[in-house]
């Protein structure tokens, strides 16, 4: 986690945190909903869902390339709508939701980034959940609530189980909570630490509570807060900072369709709170979320006429403070930002934070005196840094800084009207710190 010092120049000073805008980026060139989706570098993938233009469920797996806007197509062995899946060891792992083969609703599936290793991995009655929700974390498979596909099983399945996928045993069950009833389906939920935030979802109703379940101790806390507004086949998804869990659309009684977004900040057991941000463009449920290089993506989903969405949204996850007196932050980690717009064309941003103490070359530990924000604030400690771009065959195209500067934040317009469009790689070096990232410029 970043960390950062802050100074208030004011005793009454007040900050308030200003959202970005979503934005639509693409089209899914098969869309659907109800599928899910996981991330490896700067691929999506998505995991079958219902197809409107087939009008049933599909078996697709979709490659999105993001930066190049390519697709690719592979299948898992049954179509699924309303599953789970989650990566492990490099293979995705997915089970669950409405499947039009009776046999395969106990199943867990696992398939392999090489599009190949496609297979049933084990069988438990506890993988035919429909609108589940589900994590991996370490070797545990965590699975909240959902219910049976119809006249497959009549058993009452716990609330939530622990599945380890070595042993391939039910390590922790837990059924207090919803005993001799349907378990809660449509839930969304994320997890920050050793602790698992689960939110709304409906069993009688569309609910707007939130609870806590500690993979730890096991305990399962209902919050004294809860969501600002009842919904339930949304998506909670972290972006930038990792105590920070954004709950995104769905649907309750009063919208079919939800747009609006809340944002869940957790910092201790006993401080955290919940407020409104930006609506995203399309509202939508039943959709899929992913996190990449400070954007969190929206795919696929129904809108409030049940008509399946082709609009890929997304949100740049850094947040702004504005003030009601003077804040001055400092930052106290080293970090080069993914550049915003990525891709563009022909102009974009480049963003990095100097902290505040900084270790020079001969190991020497170089101080500020005071709060500095940027250099109109004096201090004693400096950093020699350099920025540069390179193309794909290692060339230096461009020398954006090569200063010495204090800590702080800086951003810097990089103007490529003079290059092709390609792959760049935009590299940060402050004294013995070096830190590379990937850029694209479409023209």
């Amino acid at each position: 986690m970043i960390r950062f010092l802050i100074i208030f120049l004011f005793s009454a000073s007040m900050s308030f945190a200003q959202f970005s805008n979503w934005e639509h980026y693409s089209e899914m060139r098969r869309p659907v909903a109800g599928a899910d989706i996981w991330q490896d570098i700067d691929n999506f993938y998505v995991f079958g869902g219902y197809s409107d233009s087939l009008q049933k469920n599909v078996n697709w797996i979709q490659k999105f390339r993001v930066y190049f806007d390519v697709w690719k197509l592979d299948s898992m062995i049954v179509p699924r709508y309303g599953l789970v899946a989650e990566k492990y060891d490099s293979l995705a792992y997915f089970f669950g939701g409405v499947s039009d083969d009776a046999n395969s609703v106990n199943g867990l599936e696992r398939w392999g980034l090489n599009f190949t290793d496609e297979a049933f991995y084990r069988s438990n009655k506890n993988f035919n959940r429909i609108f589940s929700s589900g994590h991996i974390i370490g070797e545990n498979l965590y699975i909240i609530g959902g219910n049976p596909q119809p006249g497959t099983i009549s058993d009452t399945l716990p609330y939530i189980i622990e599945y380890n996928l070595i042993s391939d045993t039910v390590t922790y069950q837990s059924d207090s909570l919803f005993i001799n009833e349907d378990l809660p389906e449509q839930q969304m939920s994320e997890v920050i630490g050793d602790d698992i935030f689960i939110f709304g979802g409906v069993t009688n109703g569309i609910s707007q509570d939130i609870y806590k379940f500690n993979i730890v101790d096991k305990s399962l806390t209902k919050l004294d807060i809860g969501l600002l507004e009842p919904r339930a086949g949304g998506r909670a998804v972290i972006g930038i900072d990792p105590s920070v869990i954004y709950i995104i659309g769905g649907y309750n009684e009063n919208l079919e369709a939800l747009n609006n977004v809340e944002v869940f900040r957790y910092f201790s057991e006993n401080d955290y709170y919940i407020e409104n941000s930006s609506p995203i463009q399309d509202a939508r449920y039943h959709f899929m979320t992913a996190y990449l290089d400070e954007y969190i993506y929206i795919l696929g989903g129904f809108d409030a006429d049940g008509k399946v969405v082709k609009t890929i949204e997304r949100y740049y996850g850094q947040e702004t403070t504005t003030d009601a007196e003077q804040v001055i932050i400092i930052p106290s980690d080293f970090k080069l930002y993914q550049n915003y717009p990525n891709p563009f064309n022909p102009t974009t941003t480049i963003k990095y934070q100097i902290p505040n103490q900084v270790q020079d070359d001969n190991s020497t530990v170089i101080a500020s005196s005071e709060a500095t924000k940027q250099s109109n604030v004096e201090t004693h400690g400096h950093a020699s840094v350099r920025l540069v771009v390179y193309d794909v065959l290692g060339r230096e195209v461009a020398a954006l800084v090569n200063l010495n500067q204090k800590p702080g934040t800086y951003e810097i317009n990089f103007d490529a009207s003079n290059l092709p469009s390609g792959i760049y790689y935009y590299q940060l070096k402050l004294n013995s710190f070096i830190q590379t990232k990937k850029m694209m410029l479409l023209k």
